[in-house]
């Protein structure tokens, strides 16, 4: 199976990968995964190992929001298996039911998965709790909640509803995303921690402060800010 093949994303990018690094099924392999019992990886980067041991041989990393299908249970560990028919254990700590999630999404729980976070590395195009761009990271932190919001920063400003920012931003909750840009033109995104302070993705997974009389404050981003939008209520 070498060469490329042209493949589109559940949030609907489409892009090119290498033979190898996928799994090719039919729609009756989908239903039988969809219906099969799964788990969700609720850590960042945990190691399925060959057996229920620390030591044991790493089968392969995962990471947050990963789904395996789950094969059954041993002590404090799961047995699971991936998408391309890999198994082995997975600690049952770093992992719930696939569909187990908080209604309704608490603000706090998103801040604290966006914490976790923090110095991971920038990479283009990337959306994992491994590395990420600025969209990606927003959108991993809110699929690891249940929520779904598309792909890149100026989709994501149509999330949601508008907040216009008081001149303290004491107005503003957190969880809002705020976005940036310069000609009208949407190109970043970050997370707010409540008021003028937000967690965000540049370079790496960092904190800055729009209030100029924060240690953190980022004199870019203040001149770049351009909205702010709610996305859970």
């Amino acid at each position: 199976d070498r060469g490329w093949y042209l493949v589109q994303t559940d949030y609907g990018y489409l892009g090119w990968v290498i033979g190898g690094t996928f799994v090719r099924t039919d729609r009756a392999g989908v239903d039988a995964w969809e219906k099969a019992s799964r788990v969700r990886v609720t850590a960042l980067a945990p190691m399925i190992r060959t057996h229920p041991d620390d030591q044991s041989e790493p089968v392969c990393d995962v990471v947050l929001n990963a789904l395996l299908k789950l094969e059954g249970k041993r002590g404090e560990w799961l047995e699971v298996s991936t998408p391309d028919g890999r198994s082995g254990f997975l600690k049952a700590a770093d992992a719930v039911g696939a569909d187990a999630y908080a209604v309704p999404p608490q603000a706090e729980a998103l801040i604290a998965t966006a914490r976790s976070m923090m110095g991971i590395p920038y990479l283009w195009g990337g959306n994992s709790s491994k590395a990420s761009d600025c969209s990606g990271f927003t959108q991993t932190v809110f699929k690891a909640h249940g929520i779904d919001i598309l792909r890149d920063a100026r989709q994501q400003a149509r999330a949601g509803e508008a907040v216009v920012p008081d001149e303290n931003f004491s107005n503003i909750r957190p969880g809002d995303l705020f976005f940036f840009g310069s000609g009208g033109r949407i190109t970043h995104v970050g997370m707010s921690l409540g008021g003028a302070r937000f967690i965000h993705q540049s370079g790496d997974v960092r904190i800055n402060s729009l209030d100029p009389a924060a240690a953190d404050f980022s004199p870019y981003r203040k001149r770049t800010f351009m909205q702010v939008q709610r996305v859970v209520q």
